[in-house]
């Protein structure tokens, strides 16, 4: 990581985050009591020497924008909604515009608000948004009978990648002829699959999944801080321009009813710093529950903005941290016994802005044990190591611009926004030997298409390193740092959790890619032909080979169709006219042989006749996609 480039500007929002989780951490007892009210959840103001300023009426809408990132939101880029013309507008030539460009403008929303933030829905995502999701088409279920590893069973959900080329919106009766998947396997053997009405193709449907809490706490984080620059203008304060704190504590617990024991902005010459901590309760945010169930919530910003075009060139580090009375989701930590907190959820954002339209983001998110908890943020964010579970990391750089309305409402059209790169891997437990990870390109065209590519990669810990070779276009060393969270596809596990063949490896170099394209009528991302490599079996090398490497008296099963019905009935067009078993799961291919039958269809290492020696190198320089760079 770069930690040059913020120097020590943006640690004492980290340190006064530790600082705050010491003293919680000092003040629980084994008895594991609710936390009594604003106990524990001071957070050391950041103040700096300086003379006042006059204090002048209402901030205009540039200058409230000036202290506080300004168009910044977190997004996947496949999520896209449809556009909500303003009043007397023309209709927009797309219907359809990413949701970054409403997520963005409702957080400047909450920032020019002349009348009080609404702000229980921010808290509300904030502490209870952090889960994702996995889309149907992705990692089902599987079930199988006589596997060449041994055994019949069912697979694991969650480990075998993109499997449907769609994601089903709805399930229907399997004679309903709403929408049909055909998975070719020549013309004789095709057969589809019946679904209720179609949806994104697999890639965008399982992206905008995993990415849902990512997206509400971020927003969720903004807006909070948003609110605090808001309540400075409702209060009659100024926008800070030296050194002089401004302490909203008693406005913020004026306007609502959480118990804010800090929400203070300070400054030095170059950066502003919000802090923020209050506490809230079950049936304070959902009308119900236990107000014994408490929340402590920190969030605090460091925002660097340029000092002559400060809404348009900026940098920062935003971290948060949900303290959950009754939480017991860290596989990984205790379970009970003190201290009575288990497991900390804790997030940052580090953005840079270095131009109108070069954004670059990067979203940590990560359980922690609580004893860990206070050591989770470093100068870059959350830390790399002592993590627990579940820890996401979403890297982009792309171009952010929109055209701001004076509403809330969308009016502008999907041209050229959110053209660049985007990196995405999640790890369920510290000590996984790999990550999932999508690397994703969007192009800079209308209506808007990009590709994504799905496999494994290396650990999300400090100094893994990078187990691949990674060059750049001309076959130089990369420079890519090793440490900067950002992953790339390296191969797959086609049977990461299936019975294996004794002394076979299961890591192979293959990937699954999507080109999905905008459908500017449905508003879903839809795949051109030939635009999908995604099929494999659940075998240790991805094939079937019948008389070859697996036993060809085995009449191996499994249900592509994922009906729960044994209906396959397409037969191995390689294999011998007499074999007994037509009921194969996949054709008996081999490395670069012609996809004649439609079955195995994996991304390898060659592209045309080039051999890029490694599916990273032939993803970046065959397929012309360049890996996100860290803020």
């Amino acid at each position: 990581m770069k930690h040059a480039d913020y120097g020590n500007k943006i640690v004492p929002a980290a340190v006064a985050l530790a600082a705050l989780l010491a003293t919680f951490c000092l003040l629980q007892t084994a008895s594991a009591q609710p936390l009594p009210p604003a106990g524990g959840l001071f957070l050391p103001a950041i103040l700096a020497g300086g003379n006042a300023s006059p204090v002048p009426p209402t901030p205009s809408p540039g200058a409230v924008e000036s202290a506080f990132p300004s168009g910044l939101a977190v997004a996947a880029p496949f999520n896209v909604q449809r556009a909500q013309p303003a009043a007397g507008a023309a209709v927009a030539a797309s219907p359809f515009v990413p949701a970054y460009r409403a997520m963005a403008e409702r957080i400047r929303s909450a920032l020019l608000s002349t009348t009080g933030v609404p702000i229980t829905n921010a808290v509300r995502s904030l502490v209870q948004g952090a889960g994702g999701g996995r889309a149907n088409c992705y990692g089902p279920q599987l079930n199988y009978t006589n596997h060449p590893g041994g055994g019949s069973g069912q697979l694991p959900g969650g480990d075998l990648g993109i499997w449907l080329e769609y994601e089903p919106q709805q399930r229907s009766d399997p004679n309903s002829p709403t929408y049909t998947q055909t998975l070719g396997l020549g013309t004789t053997d095709a057969y589809t699959l019946t679904y209720g009405s179609p949806g994104h193709a697999c890639s965008a449907a399982q992206l905008n999944s995993l990415m849902r809490g990512i997206e509400a706490q971020s927003e969720a984080a903004l807006t909070l801080a948003a609110a605090l620059v808001a309540q400075a203008a409702i209060s009659g304060s100024s926008v800070l321009t030296d050194g002089t704190p401004l302490d909203l504590t008693t406005a913020m617990n004026g306007s609502s009813a959480f118990v804010f024991s800090q929400a203070v902005l300070s400054r030095t010459a170059e950066t502003i710093y919000y802090a923020v901590a209050f506490q809230t309760n079950e049936q304070q945010l959902n009308g119900s529950g236990s107000t014994a169930h408490t929340y402590a919530v920190t969030v605090t910003l460091a925002h660097q903005p340029d000092s002559s075009t400060p809404t348009e060139r900026y940098r920062g580090l935003l971290t948060y941290q949900i303290l959950d009375s009754d939480y017991r989701g860290g596989l990984h930590c205790a379970s009970s016994g003190p201290p009575p907190v288990s497991a900390v959820p804790s997030g940052s954002l580090a953005y840079n802005r270095s131009a109108a339209t070069d954004l670059k983001v990067q979203v940590r998110q990560a359980t922690f044990c609580v004893q860990d908890a206070a050591g989770a943020l470093n100068p870059d964010g959350l830390t790399l190591a002592g993590w627990s579970d579940n820890y996401n990391v979403f890297t982009a750089n792309f171009d952010p611009t929109a055209a701001f309305t004076d509403t809330t409402t969308v009016s502008d059209t999907l041209t050229t926004d959110l053209a660049g790169s985007y990196a995405f891997a999640w790890q369920a437990g510290n000590g996984d030997g790999y990550s999932r990870v999508f690397n994703v390109a969007v192009n800079d065209m209308s209506p808007m298409s990009g590709e994504a590519y799905f496999g494994f990669g290396r650990r999300i810990q400090e100094s893994s390193g990078h187990s691949y070779p990674l060059t750049d276009t001309t076959g130089t060393p990369s420079t890519l740092l090793p440490d900067d969270a950002v992953i790339a596809v390296e191969g797959m596990f086609c049977n990461w959790a299936g019975p294996s063949i004794p002394g076979s490896g299961r890591f192979q170099p293959y990937a699954q890619r999507q080109f999905v394209r905008l459908n500017d009528s449905t508003g879903f991302f839809e795949v051109p032909a030939g635009g999908s490599d995604i099929r494999y079996a659940p075998t240790d090398t991805c094939l079937y080979s019948v008389g070859g490497s697996y036993d060809n008296t085995v009449d191996f099963w499994y249900d592509r169709t994922l009906n729960g019905v044994r209906d396959e009935t397409y037969t191995d067009p390689l294999a011998d006219s007499d074999n007994p078993f037509g009921d194969r799961g996949v054709a008996s291919l081999t490395v670069g042989t012609s996809d004649v039958d439609g079955i195995f269809d994996l991304m390898d290492t060659i592209q045309a006749t080039t051999d890029y020696g490694s599916i990273v190198n032939t993803i970046r320089n065959g397929r012309g996609y360049e890996l996100p760079v860290a803020p």
